[in-house]
């Protein structure tokens, strides 16, 4: 900032003025009437006593060290009451405040004259109005005259406009004459400030700089402009104006440089809160291991993945978002406080700990409604962004209208923040109490979707048995291969035949005859001959039996006795071990990779058993393989019955741990025989889909031959 050097004997005559001791000094005291005039104003001088005849008479003005004769003096004839000299102003000099010195032979006296503008008005600065600026400019400066081994230097500085009253207008003329009329004061000290070249100056080269100070430009006389200010290291700027000395103490006005605006902060805040995020999934990338979803690996996406239905959480999205909106507006609160401002750290703002709570609640809650409730269905195979407003593939108008709310909230809390520049904020504005509301609304309104909607279906794993396509096993079936065991499914049906109780109907013997035939048949394979006839051979025995077992069952109805009943039972039990029998001979074939299919795998003959295990599977659900409906009527269970077996019931509920879809292709018509071979007769990979009655639905893939998974 360019500083004028103050008078040399203003700061002892302000202070001693009012008082005793400078009068202590001077014998003979003298005074000025009028105390304050302008250029070419006459005043008048009274030494009190009055002084004797001296030879030698002068009446000088002296301000910064410099001397300048009073004109038109003159030394009135002694008279009672009359002054003892009057003199007059000079026309070129600067307002301030003078020493007005009287020389008589060695004798001095001395009073102040304060050099003004005609009139009493004074400059009234008006508060400074906007009180602060984010902008300021690079200025390349001449050196000082006063300082000629100075280089040109940059300094960083401002624009200021100053409004108010009584300024002085100068024209041309009168600004070479008197430039410093209108005298600016910064923190305390003069300013020098170039009027001549005005702010339209330049800023100048760095070889040449600009003109040395600050430039001013008269706009009227209730307005300056003010560049080229040089801007102190707090920032702040008390400005006053006047004419001359000496500086009004009540009328200071503050203009604040703050050293960022809020696109700088919210630049910086944004850069702390992705760094931390890079912080987060860098750990994330070095120490968790891949996980996998259908052949994909997913890193990132596990701060999103609920493992238990391989979905996208929305519970866990708003309290990440929430949590990334609380650390920005933190950030930012934290840089214009400490930084802009230069003050202390700012304590946590109440509001955030209320938002990150609703968002931890959420997410908590969503853990305990799942646990009592069961999880959402897993919808399709692979996690996407739907999973944030379907549950199991289907869209939740809950999920949806927390998922708006959670983005706009974020958005206008993030909006509401930056409101508030950074060299003015206080602290960050509360959340209004109804938007607190819409957001616990939400929330609630969730978690209640959450608990009224039923657990939807999550598969962990399909298999398919045999797992090779009706083509692979022909193929197989060319090879010379050894033969397949059937020691150990052979033993274990003998052992299931061992346990049937005598029977006396017919129907019932005729259905343990042909399971004993199948037993029979197996262990006879010696040939590839043998093993080519044996399947078209099993399936003809699970007719026989099957048919018998009806038989026994219709004779029971007709004839409802326990040794009819008995007798039906049997043959049931017969049947279904006959059916797991044929399964596991159809297994160590798949197994041996050498069946004589060509005849059987044309005909679509090879039955197939689709086992799922997950969670929440609805029995009575649609299964689809590739779109295409799997119809009850082409599955045939353990008791004869054209619907899945649950193996494993969860919790002794509706719904199936473990569900077993079993498909014989001997009992299909034209129409679904054509379907199954589509399915299984050549290699492939199909989406298989269950959905449970109330719409929910899960995928999972499967590929004939199975695939095999590259290591992780």
């Amino acid at each position: 900032m360019t500083k004028v050097p103050a008078p040399r004997y203003l700061a002892a005559f302000l202070a001693c003025v009012p008082q005793a001791g400078l009068w202590a000094q001077i014998p003979n005291p003298m005074t000025l009437s009028p105390t304050a005039a302008s250029r070419g104003a006459l005043f008048e001088i009274r030494i009190t006593p009055a002084p004797g005849a001296a030879n030698k008479k002068t009446i000088q003005l002296s301000r910064n060290g410099a001397v300048a004769d009073a004109a038109n003096v003159t030394f009135p004839a002694a008279a009672a009451g009359a002054p003892f000299a009057t003199a007059t102003v000079p026309d070129d000099l600067a307002f301030g405040l003078y020493q007005v010195i009287v020389t008589l032979d060695n004798r001095t006296y001395s009073a102040v004259l304060r050099l003004r503008p005609p009139g009493t008005a004074e400059i009234k600065l008006d508060k400074v109005d906007p009180d602060h600026t984010y902008s300021t400019e690079t200025v390349w400066i001449a050196p000082d005259p006063q300082k000629p081994t100075q280089n040109v230097h940059s300094l960083r500085t401002v624009r200021l406009t100053l409004r108010g009253s009584n300024f002085l207008k100068h024209t041309p003329e009168e600004l070479r004459k008197n430039p410093q009329d209108n005298t600016i004061w910064i923190n305390g000290e003069r300013q020098w400030v170039n009027w001549a070249e005005g702010c339209s100056a330049k800023s100048g080269t760095r070889d040449e700089g600009v003109a040395w100070g600050i430039h001013g430009t008269e706009v009227s006389s209730e307005q300056i402009e003010l560049c080229h200010v040089t801007v102190p290291a707090n920032g702040i700027l008390l400005v006053s104006a006047a004419y001359g000395e000496p500086e009004p103490q009540t009328d200071r006005q503050q203009f604040t440089v703050y050293r960022m605006g809020t696109a700088e902060v919210a630049f910086i805040s944004f850069g702390i809160t992705a760094a931390l995020t890079i912080l987060v999934l860098s750990i994330l990338w070095f120490v968790k291991t891949p996980y996998r979803i259908a052949g994909e690996d997913y890193t990132m996406g596990l701060l999103f993945l609920d493992k238990e239905t391989d979905t996208y959480s929305l519970s866990k999205f708003q309290f990440y978002f929430w949590t990334l909106a609380a650390i920005f507006a933190y950030a930012y609160l934290y840089i214009s406080k400490v930084y802009v401002q230069g003050g202390d750290w700012p304590d946590i703002p109440g509001t955030l700990p209320g938002i990150i709570g609703i968002g931890a609640g959420t997410a908590i809650g969503s853990q305990v409604v799942t646990a009592a409730n069961g999880s959402k269905g897993a919808g399709p195979e692979k996690p996407g962004y739907l999973d944030f407003i379907t549950s199991g593939g289907v869209v939740a108008a809950d999920r949806i209208q927390m998922f708006l709310w959670t983005i706009f909230g974020v958005i206008a809390f993030c909006v509401g923040v930056l409101q508030k520049a950074p060299g003015t904020i206080s602290g960050i504005a509360p959340v209004p109490n109804g938007m607190m509301y819409m957001m616990g609304l939400s929330a609630a309104g969730y978690l209640g979707g959450k608990m009224a909607r039923n657990p939807g279906p999550v598969i962990a794993e399909l298999s398919v048995t045999p797992a090779m396509s009706d083509r692979a096993l022909a193929k197989a079936a060319s090879a010379t291969v050894d033969l397949p065991d059937f020691n150990q499914p052979s033993v274990a049906a003998a052992a299931s035949l061992n346990g049937l109780p005598k029977v006396a109907n017919s129907n019932a013997q005729k259905a343990i005859d042909a399971f004993a035939g199948a037993i029979k048949a197996a262990g006879g394979v010696h040939t590839t001959s043998d093993l080519a006839n044996l399947l078209a051979n099993l399936a003809g025995f699970r007719r026989d039996c099957e048919s018998a077992a009806a038989a026994a069952a219709a004779d029971f109805s007709a004839t409802p006795t326990a040794a009819s009943g008995q007798d039906a039972a049997a043959a049931q039990q017969a049947a279904a071990y006959l059916q797991d029998f044929s399964a596991d001979v159809t297994q160590a074939i798949s197994a041996a990779a050498a069946p004589s299919m060509d005849s059987v795998a044309a005909s679509g003959s090879v039955p197939r058993v689709i086992e799922l295990r997950g969670s929440n599977l609805a029995p009575d659900g649609a299964f689809e393989i590739g779109h295409a409906d799997l119809p009850f009527r082409m599955l045939l269970n353990k008791d004869g019955q054209h619907a899945p077996e649950v193996v494993t019931r969860q919790d002794g509920g509706t719904f199936a741990n473990v569900l077993r879809f079993s498909i014989d292709p001997a009992h299909l018509a034209s129409t679904d025989l054509a379907q199954y071979q589509a399915w299984f007769g050549a290699d492939a990979t199909w989406v298989a889909t269950l959905t449970n009655p109330d719409g929910q639905k899960a995928d999972q893939s499967f590929s004939l031959p199975p695939a095999t998974t590259p290591p992780s």
